[in-house]
């Protein structure tokens, strides 16, 4: 598979624990993947979604099993993200300092073909700013 990296740009990812309330209060969100498209092969163009959040008693209720508060349900009636897409982001745009950034809140964890259960990178602020400061203070070691 071919690909370009001419559109790839990086994502943003808040490590303000304060974004977790906005993140709750989304209805919606897009996920991308490279898994399976209708039970045929991985796709060679990168697939997105809509999704609406599903609150964890609707969810509970659909899934039979309860979330961790680490976890955001998601689903759509008509498709969902498939075998292959594990990893892959979860976003939406959110304003933050007067600026409209795309924003990694998820991550594709598992489900089925109505639902889905994404791990919120909100939950986990705290660990990510500190392997970025561990790692800065590796390489700066290094210099």
């Amino acid at each position: 598979m071919l690909f370009s990296a001419v559109n790839v740009i990086p994502i943003c990812i808040y490590t303000n624990k304060a974004i977790k309330k906005s993140v709750e209060m989304l209805r919606r969100f897009d996920a991308l993947g490279w898994g399976l498209k209708k039970h045929v092969k991985d796709s060679e163009i990168l697939q997105t979604i809509t999704l609406n959040q599903l609150d964890k008693d609707e969810c509970r209720e659909l899934a039979f099993q309860d979330l961790l508060s680490s976890q955001i349900c998601a689903g759509s009636p008509n498709d969902d993200t498939w075998v292959g897409d594990s990893g892959g982001p979860l976003i939406n745009k959110l304003q933050i300092n007067n600026q409209i950034r795309t924003t990694q809140l998820g991550i594709v964890s598992f489900g089925r073909c109505d639902l889905s259960v994404y791990t919120d990178v909100t939950s986990f602020v705290d660990w990510i700013q500190e392997t970025i400061n561990s790692s800065e203070d590796q390489q700066s070691g290094q210099e």
